[in-house]
C-alpha cells in the first residue's frame, strides 16, 4: 500500500530559529497520527510546514506520491492538505441575550 503522506527528514521554524529537527513518518490510508506534547514544542510548527504556512528548511513533504515540497498553502489546500487553526469565538463580546 502506497504512501498517502510521507515527510522525511523535515526540519523548519521561524525566522533563524529551526523549530522542527529532522522528522519523518509515514501514513497510509486509513492510519492517524497524533502529534502531542507540552507548549512550545513545535506541534502546531509541524503542521504550518506541512501545510505550508511556513517554509520547509530541508526534507520533503509527498502527498499521495507527488512532492508537494515546494507548494504554496493554497496549491496544498486544493489538494486537502489544509490547517484550520483554533482561534477565539467569533461572538466572544455578545451576551447570551445578543
Amino acid at each position: 500500500m502506497s504512501a498517502l503522506l510521507e515527510f522525511s527528514d523535515i526540519s523548519g521554524g521561524y525566522g533563524g530559529a529551526t523549530i522542527v529537527r529532522n522528522i519523518s513518518v509515514t501514513l497510509r490510508t486509513g492510519q492517524v497520527l497524533a502529534v502531542l506534547g507540552r507548549n512550545g514544542v513545535g506541534k502546531t510548527t509541524l503542521i504550518k510546514i506541512l501545510t505550508g504556512h511556513l517554509a520547509l528548511k530541508q526534507g520533503k513533504i509527498s502527498f499521495q506520491n507527488q512532492d508537494i515540497s515546494d507548494y504554496p498553502a493554497h496549491q496544498r489546500q486544493q489538494l486537502g492538505v489544509s490547517y484550520a487553526p483554533q482561534e477565539q469565538s467569533v461572538f466572544d463580546n455578545l451576551s447570551i441575550r445578543e
